[in-house]
C-alpha cells in the first residue's frame, strides 16, 4: 500500500500523486490511500476515476491520529508530493513508522529524507520521477524495508526528543 498524508489543497499536488499512481499500476498491481480532507476532495476523485485508477485508489478523509498512525502501520511506502514545505510531519511520521518515502525535493524534505538511504527525493511536479522511484521499491521490497529501517533510525537520531536534546546540548 502507498499513502500519501495531507490536506488536499493545491499545494500538496496531490495530482502529481496520481499521475504517478496511474504510472504504476499500468505495471504494478497496488493501493493507493489518501489520507485527508479539504477542498480539492471532490475534484481529486474525480480525477481518479477520470485516470481509470479509481478502484486502487482509497480515501480516508479526515482521521485522526490513532486512526493515522493505524494506516501507517500497513502502509508499505509513504509519499509527498508537495510543491512547497517546511518541516513536514507526514514525512516525519512515516520514518517513524519504518517506512521508505519518496517526497519532493523542496523546504525541509532534504533535512528529513537522506537521499537514497532513507528514502528517494525527487524534483516536484515530476510524476514520472515519482512512478519510477515507486516501481523501484515495490519492485525491490528488501530495499523499501531497509529505506525504512534506516528512516526510523534517523527519526530517533536526529529528530526525537533525545536526539534533538543531544544536538542542542553539543552546540
Amino acid at each position: 500500500m502507498v499513502s500519501i498524508v495531507g490536506s488536499l489543497t493545491p499545494v500538496k499536488a496531490h495530482e502529481v500523486f496520481f499521475q504517478a499512481a496511474s504510472r504504476v499500476l499500468a505495471e504494478q498491481p497496488a493501493l493507493f490511500v489518501i489520507v485527508g480532507d479539504g477542498p480539492l476532495l471532490s475534484r481529486h476523485k474525480r480525477s481518479a476515476h477520470d485516470l481509470g485508477i479509481g478502484q486502487q485508489v482509497k480515501f480516508t478523509g479526515e482521521v485522526s491520529k490513532p486512526r493515522v498512525d493505524e494506516i501507517l502501520s500497513v502502509t508499505d511506502i509513504g509519499v509527498l508530493t508537495s510543491d512547497t514545505e517546511g518541516m513536514s510531519n507526514a514525512l516525519l511520521d512515516f520514518m517513524l513508522h519504518s517506512k521508505p518515502v519518496i517526497a519532493t525535493d523542496v523546504g525541509g524534505n532534504r533535512e528529513v529524507v537522506d537521499h537514497g538511504r532513507t528514502g528517494i527525493l525527487v524534483p516536484p511536479r515530476d510524476e514520472s520521477a515519482v512512478s519510477t522511484a515507486l516501481l523501484s521499491l515495490l519492485t525491490n521490497l528488501d530495499k523499501a524495508v531497509e529505506m525504512g529501517r534506516q528512516g526510523r533510525c534517523r527519526i530517533e537520531a536526529l529528530f526525537s526528543r533525545e536526539g534533538m536534546l543531544h544536538s542542542l546540548e553539543s552546540l
